[in-house]
């Protein structure tokens, strides 16, 4: 009886950890789901302001990577970030770095390359 519950206890405290764990991480999500989910939070371009202006997400902002960490103020905290760049590999790294820092992130697996839904030029 003894290592049954030992044992129950073993197995909570990995769920436990595995739950933290799913929660504290960056989600990298499709187009679709980017797509289905982006409306509830600010969606960042992470390319430089020349990319950005060849095609970027509706109602995006840009804030390339080398800027960003003296910009991170006009990120809202209370909102997730919706962060894409040409393939995934800057806002995979920017991803990182703003979870560090407190927001919750979805990065755009394959960037804008893989985006499936419109891109809007200035």
């Amino acid at each position: 009886m003894y290592y049954a519950i030992i044992g129950l206890i073993v197995i909570v405290l990995i769920i436990i950890k595995m739950s933290n764990k799913s929660s504290s991480s960056v989600k990298h999500l499709n187009s679709d789901e980017f797509k289905s989910n982006m409306s509830e939070g600010t969606i960042l371009d992470v390319r430089t302001k020349r990319e950005y202006k060849t095609g970027h997400l509706n109602n995006s902002i840009c804030i390339p990577t080398n800027v960003l960490s003296d910009n991170l103020n006009k990120l809202d905290l209370s909102k997730p970030v919706f962060v894409y760049c040409a393939s995934g590999a800057r806002s995979s790294s920017v991803a990182g770095y703003l979870l560090k820092n407190g927001y919750e992130v979805y990065n755009l697996r394959g960037g804008i390359n893989r985006w499936t839904g419109k891109v809007t030029k200035k």
